[in-house]
């Protein structure tokens, strides 16, 4: 029970590796040569389309050319899509046909985006997803980094968060990829295990894209950014993941209900709906961030194990005020952590359980051969 309760160390170990190694590109970057093609997959995207559409055209490096692919929106997608047509000379649109069978539909709409696209770069990010203005520059520049040049580089995203809720659970967005991977180690070791990648906001080198077969070689998946990267290294391409805070930002859920749902169905899949994997995921998230809180009034009754649940708790208090620190989350999230904790243990629970009765529902669709 004491090596237990004294595990939630290593993830604060690896995040504090993280915090003091990984890439944060800040500042204005210097100018790259390479045109940048923004591509853009919109399904029922009415309340974003517009925001996202201006962050990019106010970058202070101007996109070779931007183009949206309509995934057969339901709301008003299309006609805002038309206006913007309208007002940004190098702007397309182009209207998704059916769904074909074997397809997820994010991916089928950035593979009809990567074969209309020119450019040198292929930047993919999502419709909910706002650039900051030197947030292509720096993308550019860290493919082109002399020292690291890299055929991916996929930012995460800073979170923007407004509901209660999303202040208490959205942190752990983050918290995954920095307490369990040293992130630097993505691009600088060529094992597809070491891997992380966020589709929000990913920028590919075109021949990299085409040597790799881009998302026909992944049809299927529904985690396509964790696939798509792990394809690459694979054959043997490089892969950057940085901290993509002054990159962009992005309102990734709006309510306790839409994160539930959208974590539920990434998780299960991420882990390649390995069940020994899954099992050992819920039990290191419930041992290391629940366990020592849960453990509390035992310390009453038997001091040899107060000191034990002390340090787990205090690991689990100081990587939350670190995060705070370094991405600028809601101090509520500190206080609020261990029953985050437990709903997150329960969204990996549910992952598993929906994934495994063929029942995944994103965007309106179903998907019963869901894969990674």
């Amino acid at each position: 029970m004491m090596v237990l309760l004294l595990l939630p160390i290593l993830p604060l170990s690896i995040a504090f590796i993280n915090i003091l190694s990984w890439k944060r590109p800040a500042g204005i970057p210097t100018r790259g040569s390479k045109t940048v093609s923004v591509l853009v997959p919109a399904r029922n995207e009415e309340d974003n389309i517009k925001t996202c559409i201006a962050h990019i055209y106010n970058s202070g490096h101007q996109p070779h050319e931007v183009i949206v692919y309509n995934d057969n929106s339901t709301d008003s997608t299309f006609e805002k899509l038309q206006q913007l047509q309208r007002q940004y000379p190098t702007f397309q649109l182009i209207q998704g046909g059916p769904l074909p069978s074997g397809w997820a539909g994010k991916n089928h709409a950035c593979h009809h985006l990567a074969n209309r696209a020119t450019g040198d770069l292929l930047l993919f990010i999502d419709a909910d997803t706002k650039l900051e203005p030197h947030g292509i520059g720096h993308l550019v520049s860290l493919v082109e980094d002399p020292k690291l040049p890299s055929d991916m580089v996929t930012a995460l995203p800073r979170q923007s968060m407004d509901s209660f809720a999303e202040k208490v659970l959205m942190p752990f967005l983050p918290l995954t990829f920095i307490a369990w991977l040293p992130l630097e180690f993505v691009r600088r070791l060529p094992f597809p295990s070491m891997t992380a990648a966020i589709g929000q906001v990913v920028a590919i080198r075109r021949q990299a894209y085409l040597q790799s077969g881009g998302f026909a070689a992944i049809p299927a998946e529904l985690v396509d950014d964790m696939a798509l990267a792990t394809r690459f290294k694979k054959q043997g391409l490089t892969v950057r993941f940085v901290d993509g805070f002054h990159i962009a930002s992005c309102r990734m859920y709006d309510s306790f209900m839409t994160i539930w749902d959208g974590f539920s169905k990434n998780v299960f899949l991420g882990l390649r709906q390995l069940v020994p994997l899954w099992l050992f995921v819920i039990c290191l998230y419930t041992i290391c961030f629940v366990l020592p809180f849960v453990m509390l009034p035992v310390a009453f009754i038997q001091n040899s194990l107060l000191t034990p649940i002390m340090v787990g708790i205090g690991c689990n208090v100081l990587i939350r005020f670190v995060m705070t620190i370094r991405f600028q989350h809601s101090w509520t999230s500190i206080l609020f952590h261990p029953i985050a904790s437990m709903i997150v243990v329960c969204i990996f629970i549910n992952s598993g359980i929906q994934t495994m009765m063929g029942k995944v529902e994103w965007k309106g669709r179903e998907y019963g051969d869901a894969k990674l």
